[in-house]
């Protein structure tokens, strides 16, 4: 999930975020999601302004879209009252009655709803940026985690008709069988559903995309309106869920898994795609200054958790210099 780009209603309907929040660890969710970015520190503190004001209403969660209509209600009211000022003045002044603002809205608007807490009967798992860990599930299902990536279990995955996981990142997953009842696996990733019995296969859920390669076993796909599609081992799929649409790719089996041992693997990658890489788990912007750079080819293998030894490697394929400005990098 890249919160460099959330504004505040979307950090206040994010899950993640309010289950961070909830335990007392906004300060850790900004070093860990946002760093040193003042624009979304700010964005963040005032979206937890209105969490903790809400943490003891005890009712089921807002629908995102609803609070994001609300929110513009309230940015149309401020933007009407508030007279012409300095920014800071602006800040000063208004923040908290932003915040009170928003927090009364937020209220009125919802009887009958609850905002705070996460989804009943889940258990979340989250990894931050550079670090991946290994999950044991309940059932006996191994999950391992990129970076940048969560993981929300059922709490009841011992009971029930299925094992249901919900993932939003990077996942491996080894499922367990279920042999005393045949319980399938479902993985929700986006707006697809991955059903499976016991099986080896990897998710990428980003930026409305879903990619799923199978390793070995069977597993079936489910997206809203389309026929159910079965997976072969060795095959590739790729979900988009903005246009329901999805298309098989070949890909480098190697590669696909290589996270797994803290590698990237290059075979004629684009420098930009290396750069989206750098970006989702180090939490970095990368600007690529000379555009004919971009579709540059690189091939090797280089660790996926050492930045020095990632910058050293494309700076000598490519015969480029790469300077670094906080959580801003430039290649030219």
């Amino acid at each position: 999930m890249d919160y460099h780009k959330f504004n505040t209603e979307e950090f206040l309907a994010d899950e993640t975020f309010q289950n961070w929040v909830k335990d007392g660890r906004k300060d850790d969710f900004i070093q860990t999601f946002v760093r040193s970015d003042e624009e979304q520190i700010q964005k963040v503190n005032q979206a937890s302004a209105v969490l903790n004001t809400l943490k003891a209403k005890p009712h089921p969660p807002i629908a995102p879209d609803h609070i994001k209509s609300k929110w513009g209600q309230l940015e149309h009211i401020l933007q009407e009252d508030t007279p012409a000022t300095t920014p800071t003045e602006v800040r000063d002044k208004s923040s908290w009655i932003r915040y009170a603002a928003a927090v009364a809205l937020l209220m009125l608007s919802y009887v009958g709803y609850w905002y705070w807490g996460q989804p009943i009967g889940r258990i979340e798992h989250t990894t931050p940026y550079a670090t991946n860990s290994t999950i044991l599930l309940k059932d006996g299902t191994e999950v391992t985690l990129n970076s940048n990536s969560t993981l929300q279990v059922a709490e009841d995955l011992q009971q029930g008709n299925e094992r249901e996981v919900w993932l939003n990142g990077e996942g491996f997953f080894r499922v367990n069988k279920d042999t005393k009842d045949n319980r399938p696996f479902v993985v929700h990733a986006g707006g697809l559903d991955i059903v499976v019995l016991g099986t080896e296969f990897n998710v990428r859920y980003r930026d409305e995309h879903t990619l799923v390669a199978l390793r070995e076993g069977s597993i079936m796909m489910k997206a809203r309106d389309k026929p159910e599609l079965m997976m072969r081992p060795g095959q590739v799929w790729n979900y988009n869920q903005t246009k329901n649409e999805w298309r098989q790719e070949k890909r480098n089996q190697e590669a696909l898994y290589a996270w797994l041992e803290h590698k990237i693997i290059l075979d004629d990658t684009p420098l930009i795609d290396l750069t989206n890489t750098i970006e989702t788990n180090f939490g970095l912007k990368v600007e690529i200054l000379d555009a004919s750079l971009k579709t540059s080819k690189l091939s090797g293998t280089i660790p996926d958790d050492d930045l020095d030894v990632i910058f050293d490697v494309i700076q000598e394929l490519l015969e480029v210099k790469i300077d670094r400005d906080g959580k801003v990098v430039r290649i030219y």
